[in-house]
């Protein structure tokens, strides 16, 4: 049997999940059950997100059966894998490298490879920066991954792969497709599974989920090897699929992934060109200028501000977003290279300024830090509420107060002697509510300091680096979590009432983006999708950002 495929292209802003909600609502409605439904995200925040809307069109589901339902495609394929009987234990058999790189190193260990456990892996935005001086082993698992994910290529494919992952310099060893196939061999004799070695084991094995109804989004930004997943679903007894994305988003060239798996899969069209609900005309003109295409989308309606500046030090960096903070009380900062978003985190973070990443290890010390000596994590945003507070205490105003979840961070990472801040942790639920003034007592900070916050911030168990940081953080009163800093990639899905898109590049890259072959012609496409993502994930106003950097992302020349 065929399953019927059901497409819906749109662009930022539009709905595409929405839309596909409503497929689901109008298969309920004709009779579909929960148990005979799976739904594809694809990342786990969007997973998340969709489960609670689910919960809603299934009123009376279970939260566990809910789960069951909504996956990402990895999910899909280890759920059916497990349920055959081909991989007997999750724990034991599964193994991803940035959380358990004991099977990594003992490979390179036998095969006398460099490794370095804590590198990660390779990403497009660190590309040629941080892994300028990456060990072979890295090197080797991530060729492998790239070749696994192409579902068709082969070892002997390496430099191709080396290439479209970005990794610097050939890895020293004399025969890099027998080492791959080793790596492979050595997995295989263990039964370890990397994510994309049980997607390749439910096609083999014909795994697949016994549902009457499939549901994919964002399906521009799957691989080859899930594509191959994708055509066995639809030569399964699956009765209908519903796909939804946008080829001008298909960012994600480094897994493989290929806008033409969207736009080329034979199936049946749905709706007409949609209106986006965040982008307005001014940036949208923009964007299909930066894309050289028209969007799948029309605009939400006239207006948008498109702007650029020039800033020649860091200092005039952050004027600028405490300017867009000003005005739009929620900035987004956004760069193509991993190295750019920590130089401009970095600076916001010595003006004070307090910024968030959207993903982890980007950006430091203002969401949880670890105190020092100590494995113990606090809360940067609920300590600072309660710092600036104290900073403007006065003796009269007695009845301003801190919250025990707000006292629970002050004494974890306080100096108090071990036994009295137990004491004190263990109380605040009887207690409730401390008085600033006591808060400064227990301290031995005089109520008459004009700035009491300071010597108790610099007696906290904090590095250095965070208590500067929280000193500077005092005057200016931006709301942690209002400034976001991350690169396109991390962007995905996501909106801001302002973005300041950096135009900054690595000089080592941009030399490659004019060189003539078909290489070179996809790698600009994608560049130019990866900018255009940038782009509309601004509302009200977008922002070109042309400094702290030494070359110009030439996908944006002749745009700004």
């Amino acid at each position: 049997m065929t399953a019927s495929v059901y497409r819906r292209i749109s662009g930022p802003g539009t709905g595409k999940t929405h839309c596909l909600l409503d497929f689901i609502t109008k298969e309920r409605d004709e009779g579909l059950d929960l148990s005979d439904l799976m739904f594809c995200s694809s990342t786990r925040s969007q997973r998340d997100d969709v489960r609670s809307r689910i919960g809603v069109i299934f009123p009376d589901a279970q939260v566990k059966d809910i789960q069951r339902r909504v996956k990402t495609i990895h999910g899909v394929a280890l759920t059916d894998c497990l349920r055959y009987g081909l991989i007997p234990d999750v724990s034991r058999h599964v193994i991803v490298e940035t959380k358990n790189p004991e099977p990594f190193s003992a490979f390179c260990n036998e095969y006398r490879l460099a490794y370095n456990p804590n590198a990660g892996m390779v990403v497009p935005d660190d590309t040629f920066t941080r892994w300028q001086h990456l060990p072979d082993g890295n090197k080797i698992f991530a060729i492998a991954r790239y070749i696994r994910q192409q579902y068709s290529w082969k070892p002997e494919h390496w430099q191709y792969a080396m290439q479209a992952v970005g990794i610097p310099g050939v890895p020293s060893v004399h025969n890099v497709p027998a080492v791959i196939r080793a790596w492979e061999t050595y997995k295989t004799e263990r039964r370890l599974y990397e994510h994309d070695d049980y997607i390749r084991l439910a096609i083999d094995n014909h795994a697949l989920p016994d549902v009457r109804v499939m549901v994919v989004d964002e399906f521009q930004d799957i691989s080859p090897l899930q594509y191959m997943l994708f055509r066995s679903w639809c030569d399964s007894t699956i009765e209908r699929i519903y796909i939804a994305g946008d080829p001008n988003q298909a960012i994600y060239g480094f897994l493989g992934a290929d806008p033409a798996f969207l736009t080329q899969t034979p199936a049946v069209d749905q709706g007409t060109v949609p209106v986006s609900r965040r982008c307005p005309a001014e940036i949208m003109r923009v964007a299909d200028a930066v894309l050289r295409a028209p969007s799948y989308m029309k605009p939400s309606g006239p207006g948008g501000v498109v702007s650029a500046f020039y800033p020649h030090n860091a200092e005039q960096f952050v004027h600028s977003v405490q300017n867009a903070y000003r005005q739009y009380g929620e900035v987004l900062v956004l760069s193509r290279f991993t190295t750019y978003v920590r130089r401009m985190a970095n600076a916001l973070s010595r003006a004070g300024i307090p910024n968030t990443g959207l993903s982890p290890g980007k950006t430091y010390g203002w969401e949880t830090v670890r105190v020092v000596d100590n494995n113990t994590r606090i809360n940067i945003p609920v300590l600072l509420r309660l710092l600036r507070r104290i900073d403007d205490y006065r003796k009269d105003t007695v009845l301003w107060d801190a919250s025990p979840e707000e006292m629970r961070e002050l004494l974890k990472a306080s100096a108090l002697e071990e036994n009295e801040r137990r004491r004190l942790l263990n109380n605040l639920k009887v207690r409730g509510n401390w008085f600033l003034g006591d808060i400064l007592e227990l301290f031995g900070i005089s109520s008459e300091d004009p700035r009491p916050a300071i010597p108790l911030i610099r007696g906290l168990c904090l590095s250095e680096r965070i208590q500067n940081n929280l000193i500077r953080s005092l005057d200016n009163r931006i709301i942690p979590g209002s400034i976001r800093v991350d690169t396109i990639h991390a962007a995905k899905g996501l909106e801001a009432p302002v973005v300041i898109l950096h135009t900054g590049y690595l000089p080592s890259r941009r030399k490659d983006y004019f060189l003539q072959n078909t290489e070179m012609d996809q790698m600009r496409a994608e560049e130019r999708r990866i900018y255009y993502v940038g782009c509309t994930r601004a509302s009200e106003a977008l922002v070109f950002m042309d400094g702290l950097s030494a070359a110009r992302a030439p996908a944006l020349e002749g745009v700004i």
